[in-house]
C-alpha cells in the first residue's frame, strides 16, 4: 500500500507556492476580478430596494414588511445564479493551479481563463461529491438514531449510554474520513487522468487518512491561521476606534441612526479598506497555491514514486 511521503510533499508544496507566486496570481486575478465585478453589480442592483426600507425613528411597519419581502425574493433570484458562477470561477482557479503544480503548464502564467472540460468536470464532480456526502450523513445519522432508539425501546441499562457515545463519535469520525478520502485527491486526479476523480481519490486515500490530515494542518490550516493572525494585528487596529465608539454607544443605551453609524465607520473604512485589499491581494494567491499544491504534490509523489511508509 503506497503512502504519501510527508516531508517531501510539504517541501514541494511550499517551494511551489512561493517560487510560482506570480503565476498563481496570474491564474487567480481574472476570475477573481470577474467574481468581484458580478458581486458589485448585484449589490448595486439591490441598493434601490435597501433604500426603500424606512429606517426612520417611526417607520411604516406595513411598508417595511412589503419592502423586505420584495428584497428577499430579489436577493434569492440574484443570489442563486451568482453562487453558481462563483463555484465555476473557483473550479477555474483550482484547475489552473493544479495544472501548474502538476507540470502541465511549465511556462509562466499572466492571465488565465478557461471554460474547458476540466472546469466543468470539476464543477460537476463537486456537486456529485456533495450529494454523496449528504447521503452519507443521512445514513450515518440513521445508524446513530437507531442506536439510541434501541436503548430507549428496550430500556437498556445506563451502561448502554457508552455505546451511544461511541456511536456518535464513530459517526463524526466516519464523516471526516469520507470527506478526506473523497475530496483530497479529486482535483489532481481529474486534471491528470480525466474523469471526475472521485473514485480515484477514494482509491489513493486508502491508508493515507492521517497523512492527509497532517498535510492539511501543515500546508492549509497552519498558514491560514498565521495569515489571519497577522491580519488581526496589522489591519484590524484601523477599525478598532470606530468599533469602540459603537460599543460604547450600545453600553450607554444610545440608538444610533444609520447616518450616525456611517459617520463613525466611514472614515475608518477609508483607511482600512485599501490596506485590507492590498493584504488580501498578497496573501490570497499564497493560500490558494498552498491549498491546491498540497493535493497536487501528494498525488504526484504517491503515483510517480510509489513511496512506501
Amino acid at each position: 500500500m503506497n503512502k504519501i511521503p510527508l516531508e517531501r510533499t510539504i517541501g514541494d508544496t511550499y517551494r511551489f507556492a512561493f517560487s510560482n507566486i506570480l503565476s498563481i496570481f496570474g491564474i487567480v486575478w481574472l476570475p477573481l476580478v470577474l467574481a468581484i465585478a458580478l458581486c458589485a453589480a448585484a449589490v448595486w442592483s439591490l441598493l434601490p430596494d435597501f433604500a426603500a426600507i424606512d429606517l426612520s425613528s417611526a417607520p411604516d411597519v406595513g411598508h417595511n414588511q412589503d419592502a423586505i419581502l420584495h428584497l428577499w425574493f430579489k436577493m434569492a433570484a440574484i443570489g442563486f445564479p451568482l453562487y453558481v458562477l462563483f463555484y465555476i470561477f473557483f473550479a477555474m482557479i483550482t484547475v489552473g493551479i493544479q495544472r501548474k503544480a502538476l507540470g502541465l503548464h511549465p511556462g509562466p502564467v499572466f492571465v488565465y481563463f478557461s471554460l474547458g472540460g476540466e472546469v466543468w468536470r470539476l464543477f460537476g464532480g463537486v456537486i456529485f461529491a456533495m450529494i454523496l456526502l449528504f447521503l452519507n450523513v443521512l445514513c450515518t445519522e440513521a445508524v446513530v438514531f437507531a442506536t439510541f432508539w434501541i436503548g430507549e425501546h428496550y430500556h437498556l441499562p445506563s451502561i448502554y449510554g457508552l455505546v451511544e457515545t461511541i456511536a456518535v463519535i464513530a459517526g463524526v469520525c466516519w464523516f471526516f474520513y469520507s470527506v478526506f478520502r473523497l475530496l483530497f485527491f479529486m482535483a489532481p486526479a481529474l486534471v491528470a487522468e480525466g474523469g471526475f476523480g472521485l473514485a480515484r481519490s477514494w482509491e489513493l486515500g486508502r491508508g493515507n487518512f492521517w497523512r492527509i490530515f497532517v498535510l492539511l494542518l501543515a500546508c492549509v490550516v497552519g498558514p491560514s491561521f498565521v495569515i489571519s493572525m497577522v491580519s488581526e494585528i496589522v489591519v484590524m487596529p484601523f477599525m478598532g476606534p470606530a468599533l469602540m465608539k459603537i460599543q460604547q454607544a450600545q453600553l450607554d443605551h444610545q440608538v444610533l441612526t444609520p447616518q450616525q453609524m456611517w459617520a463613525i465607520i466611514g472614515p475608518a473604512l477609508h483607511n482600512f479598506l485599501p490596506l485590507w485589499i492590498g493584504y488580501e491581494i498578497v496573501t490570497l494567491p499564497i493560500l490558494l497555491g498552498l491549498q491546491n499544491a498540497v493535493s497536487a504534490f501528494a498525488y504526484k509523489n504517491l503515483t510517480q514514486s510509489g513511496a512506501t511508509a
